[in-house]
């Protein structure tokens, strides 16, 4: 009867330890630099002030998650993420040749990275798909004669919406590791149009993401 309960305490604790070192959970968070790219002809819409993001300029935003790695081999492994990300764009008519002087959007989304990544001496690449649903958001007009016009961001495809809610595309990053800390640079190249049907029936435009995120993540338990 000893002998059974000490290797049923050994092999619990022989599986214990092999799950801990496949798998590593930390937390992240840093800040991220978002824009739109444009594409399309000069005015095809009508609501100009929101959807028209030809030569705009990237936003300072923030993102904090989790992120969770799984050891498929020594130098190989498998990324996921969930966080909340800030992204949107500015925009400037100084010429005032559209119906407003300035446009702002702040938006927030749910990011889901994946990634398969490659380390080697503390170093890490990799690269795999992302999907972000929106979440909310604020945008402002400044009018050709100063006047502010703030509202809250409408996420759809017909004519009063603003942006599609949901974006995917490609994401790919690269890291250092040391003890349970690791430094990451990454860049989402989104591939989804976010400028709802309604407008796009009509005209060959698009706007998609562009965001690159500089963060630090903590992994819990097992170091590098």
């Amino acid at each position: 009867m000893r002998t059974r309960t000490l290797c049923c305490i050994f092999f619990t604790v022989l599986s214990a330890s092999t799950l801990q070192a496949q798998y590593r959970f930390g937390l992240k968070a840093g800040f991220q630099l978002a824009n739109m790219h444009y594409q399309g002809a000069d005015n095809p819409f009508v609501y100009t002030a929101v959807l028209q993001q030809k030569e705009s300029d990237p936003r300072l935003s923030f993102a904090v998650g989790a992120i969770l790695l799984y050891d498929l081999k020594k130098n190989l492994t498998l990324s996921a993420e969930v966080q909340l990300g800030g992204r949107g764009y500015h925009r400037e008519d100084l010429n005032a040749t559209q119906d407003f002087q300035s446009f702002d959007a702040w938006l927030w989304d749910l990011q889901v990275p994946l990634a398969c990544n490659f380390r080697w001496r503390g170093f890490t690449i990799g690269a795999g798909p992302y999907a972000a649903l929106g979440l909310g958001g604020k945008v402002k007009t400044v009018s050709p004669n100063r006047q502010e016009f703030s509202e809250n961001v409408r996420f759809g495809n017909d004519e009063p919406s603003q942006y599609r809610r949901f974006d995917a595309g490609l994401y790919s990053q690269i890291g250092y590791s040391f003890r349970n800390f690791r430094l990451m640079l990454s860049y989402q190249l989104g591939l989804t149009n976010t400028i709802p049907t309604f407008y796009t029936e009509s005209a060959d435009a698009s706007a998609k993401q562009r965001i690159a995120n500089l963060s630090a993540a903590y992994f819990f338990g097992v170091r590098e």
